[in-house]
């Protein structure tokens, strides 16, 4: 089989705290992978990685065999389609209005905009101008799939993916990925949804690495119960009789996901501005420095999520 990623030895850390540490992945071209694992534990950061929005403190990796420190990895993260945390779609927009923003964005044709419209069910939606705003969840949701997937990527990427889904928009979902013609990254806690479309578990577990169970989710349940000993969960981050979010806290923790995705635009932008100006190092020095400004800020508001995440988990467990 092609291998399409490779990750060598990464460790992530925050601050102090190692969100992954050491670990190693190969992403084959053909497989549907689902990562499992408790809130916080490290999953988001994987996915965030591959695609560029937050970066490793040792190790290297590779993607369609491009080392991520050679400067035409910008290029291959182009043959990348995901939703991270949230669809990113444009609320004042249509359906066709989001889709040829994203193709300005990425720099393709619009010729395909019905037919990715059609492939997530969203065929009623090519002659309609009602904004996005109006849209059902399910329907953003939708929208999302089909603006990462505009560009016929080569590695799917999807965090949560049936969130807000309804049944014939989870079917539609569930078609598309079986006949998709490249890798598929799937963070999920949707067990029905895991064992319906994937063949890989990776597991991520206490000890900041992936165990690899080939099969869906019950099948990893079931090695998992083989081969499972008491383990003693620890987080030094969280002391041990905090075991709720403060008021602030819960104030912060229901808005820090879309301060990310906003964000996560910003940087967006940058880049596509990057990419226009190339040739112009006077332009492209103080567009290189704000993205950086803006990574470092992604970075804590992504260790703040994580460290909000635990203690939002651990209370709802108690």
């Amino acid at each position: 089989m092609e291998t399409i990623l490779k990750m060598n030895n990464i460790t992530k850390l925050y601050k102090s705290q190692k969100a992954l540490d050491n670990f190693n992945i190969n992403i084959e071209k053909g497989d549907i992978y689902g990562f499992v694992g408790e809130n916080g534990s490290g999953k988001t950061t994987v996915i965030r990685l591959i695609a560029g929005l937050i970066f490793q403190n040792a190790g290297d990796f590779e993607l369609f065999g491009i080392n991520d420190k050679d400067e035409r990895i910008y290029e291959a993260r182009k043959k990348i389609g995901a939703i991270v945390e949230s669809p990113s779609i444009y609320l004042n927009m249509s359906a066709v209005e989001n889709l040829k923003m994203q193709c300005t964005l990425l720099n393709v044709s619009e010729d395909k905009i019905n037919e990715t419209l059609k492939s997530v069910g969203l065929d009623n939606m090519i002659n309609d101008q009602k904004k996005a705003r109006n849209y059902s969840l399910g329907m953003r949701q939708r929208l999302g799939i089909a603006a990462s997937l505009i560009h016929k990527p080569n590695v799917l990427i999807l965090d949560e993916p049936t969130n807000d889904l309804d049944i014939e928009s989870l079917s539609i979902l569930e078609d598309y990925l079986e006949d998709f013609n490249g890798a598929v990254l799937v963070v999920s806690h949707d067990r029905y949804f895991l064992d319906k479309v994937v063949n890989v578990i990776y597991s991520l577990e206490d000890d900041k690495t992936f165990h690899i169970y080939n099969g869906g989710y019950s099948d990893y349940l079931e090695k998992r119960k083989l081969l499972e000993k008491p383990i003693e969960k620890k987080d030094a981050r969280i002391k041990e009789k905090k075991i709720k979010l403060t008021y602030l806290e819960q104030k912060e923790f229901e808005t820090i996901e879309q301060d990310m995705e906003k964000i996560t635009s910003q940087i967006t932008e940058i880049q596509v501005k990057i990419d226009a100006n190339i040739t112009n190092y006077l332009v492209t020095k103080d567009l290189y420095l704000e993205k950086e400004k803006l990574e470092k800020a992604l970075e804590e508001k992504f260790e703040r999520w994580e460290y909000l995440s635990e203690i939002d988990r651990q209370s709802r467990e108690k």
